[in-house]
């Protein structure tokens, strides 16, 4: 895959289970996986991809805090697509519009820690959403499933050739929502992705999970 403005290009060539979570059009997709895959890029470049083969769709990437949103899943997608180089961003509304090499939509970023931000997607219609962590990673943080159920009745706009709705988390307990939905008793048309193996080494620090097996050694959970 590569992402082409006059300006620059960039290559981004996707692991195997990032290929097919970026590239699926199922109804919704859950990469759910250890640390280090690459999910948030994988997040960055699925609505790259449904943008580019649905021109003026309109995205919201959703995270349980603005602040941690900000600092981790938008540092990710500008990483990829730089604000002044693929589009420009409007600070005031979080929102990045694509404008480089033909592209058309926007990308609004949106903080929800509570089932009463719900109210921030009425009355929009969506292509496209994507959700990044919506699992708690320590007991703490994630996103509600109303929101979730939300998102995806805002899944309509219209001229789309297919909706997106795309989640992307550490794996959770079984307790969780997503668990429920995707892999216990998935939802028709719910697909989840999980490589049975890492596949994104060649990406991280040396002895990367060893050392992450260390550090929580004393959460099995976690492990």
């Amino acid at each position: 895959m590569s992402g082409k403005s006059n300006v620059i290009k960039i290559d981004f060539v996707p692991n195997p289970v990032q290929k097919r979570f970026i590239e699926s059009r199922a109804r919704a997709d859950l990469f759910s996986s250890r640390m280090g895959e690459g999910k948030s890029a994988a997040l960055a470049w699925a609505v790259w991809w449904h943008t580019l083969n649905n021109p003026g769709a309109r995205w919201a990437i959703i995270r349980d805090t603005w602040e941690t949103l900000r600092d981790t899943t938008q540092k990710e997608f500008f990483k990829w697509f730089p604000p002044g180089i693929f589009g420009h961003y409007n600070k005031s509304e979080k929102t990045f519009y694509w404008t480089a090499g033909g592209m058309e939509g926007e990308v609004m970023f949106m903080g929800m820690d509570d089932p009463s931000d719900a109210s921030k997607l009425q009355s929009r219609e969506l292509a496209g959403f994507g959700m990044d962590e919506p699992a708690p990673a320590a007991e703490s943080g994630g996103i509600n499933e109303f929101i979730f159920d939300v998102a995806m009745s805002r899944l309509r706009q219209p001229g789309m050739k297919w909706y997106a709705a795309k989640l992307a988390q550490n794996n959770s307990d079984e307790s969780h929502w997503t668990y429920k939905r995707f892999v216990e008793e998935p939802n028709e048309g719910f697909v989840v992705w999980q490589p049975d193996k890492p596949e994104n080494e060649r990406n991280l620090p040396p002895d990367y999970y060893a050392t992450l097996r260390m550090i929580w050694a004393h959460r099995p959970d976690m492990v």
